[in-house]
């Protein structure tokens, strides 16, 4: 639940009747009852609510504020669903795309590492149609690296460009991604890689490595589980946060809107979910390691080509160039996985 604070920066102070409180909590319980994803779960859900109703839990919450926090961790305690959660403001569509063009569709920050690695961060999942100009760019940028590396750890989620996305790292291919089933329409929805995108393709021949966190999260854990799935990539981090379902927005008062998990999701290529379990990845290590980790893997894989390479090497004769053949930073990184603690990986 979150009280709606875009329009009106008193709202959370604002009373609430007992009236007002009774009828939020009667829509709320009808509509987790109705809606919930898992009805066996709702029905857990709801039989809980109606005790801490009954109990009085709520009668001594007197503004819109005090009401749907209390709201909210109760039902993140009963419910373990990270998607029913608060947060700062509920946007409408236009406010969210308005956001993600002042957030550059998500990328955060692009570098050129060592051993002509490609990096880039990735924030948000904006709409496919908002990202394809960008993506484009970026594997415009990127189609010459030896490997890449995309930083999600700091991502909670956003659209299916998700798929857009991992549409770039495959080849030409409409397979089935991730599937949908919503509770209370009964509406199914097959989500598909992209058999044409703008820029060129990230050939399948060279490596890509995926940063996770327990931050990442929704339609973040989504792409990375399905090219995951597509055997396309390694992933190096943390397991991710759980939260493999699609929420509605409901308003349960003027000024309290409840954010429900009303579809099932289930990715297409392995039959797996990864609500509550998250996405595990290949090599797991603590968040803030996980960069070097992984362009320790990188080195390790191609600092011996650039060794032989002459032309390249002769690069190691300007102070200016001298780090890009990778050569020394993977001295430094290997000494630094000896000393353990510094680079602390586990296969798994």
């Amino acid at each position: 639940m979150v009280a709606k604070t875009t329009a009106q920066s008193a709202v959370p102070s604002q009373s609430l009747s007992p009236a007002e409180r009774s009828t939020a909590l009667d829509r709320l319980v009808t509509l987790i009852d109705e809606r919930f994803a898992v009805p066996d779960e709702g029905a857990t859900l709801v039989t809980e609510l109606k005790e801490r109703i009954a109990q009085g839990a709520y009668d001594c919450l007197a503004t819109i504020g005090e009401f749907a926090e209390e709201l909210t961790k109760d039902i993140q305690r009963i419910s373990n669903d990270g998607h029913m959660k608060e947060e700062d403001e509920n946007d409408d569509m236009k406010e969210w795309l308005h956001k993600q063009r002042f957030l550059n569709q998500g990328i955060e920050e692009i570098r050129m590492l060592p051993a002509n690695i490609g990096y880039f961060n990735l924030l948000s999942f904006p709409s496919p149609e908002s990202a394809a100009k960008a993506y484009a760019a970026l594997f415009t940028l990127f189609e010459h690296t030896n490997g890449l590396i995309i930083d999600i750890r700091k991502n909670t989620g956003g659209s299916v460009a998700a798929d857009l996305l991992a549409s770039y790292l495959t080849k030409s291919s409409q397979r089935a991604t991730v599937s949908t089933l919503h509770r209370y329409s009964g509406a199914k929805a097959t989500l598909h890689l992209h058999p044409t995108v703008a820029g060129p393709r990230y050939g399948v021949d060279r490596p890509v490595w995926v940063l996770t966190s327990k931050t990442t999260f929704s339609a973040a854990e989504h792409f990375a589980h399905v090219v995951k799935a597509l055997g396309r990539v390694r992933i190096v981090g943390e397991n991710t946060g759980g939260g493999g379902r699609m929420c509605d927005d409901f308003w349960i008062h003027p000024h309290i809107d409840a954010c429900i998990s009303v579809a099932f999701v289930r990715c297409e290529i392995d039959q797996k979910v990864w609500e509550r379990v998250g996405v595990e990845p290949h090599v797991s290590c603590e968040a803030d390691k996980a960069l070097d980790v992984a362009l320790l893997e990188a080195l390790e894989r191609f600092v011996p080509a650039v060794e032989a390479d002459h032309a390249i090497m002769d690069l190691e004769r300007y102070t200016f160039w001298a780090d890009k053949t990778g050569v020394r930073t993977l001295a430094k990184l290997r000494a630094q996985a000896k000393q353990g603690g510094q680079i602390a990986a586990t296969v798994v």
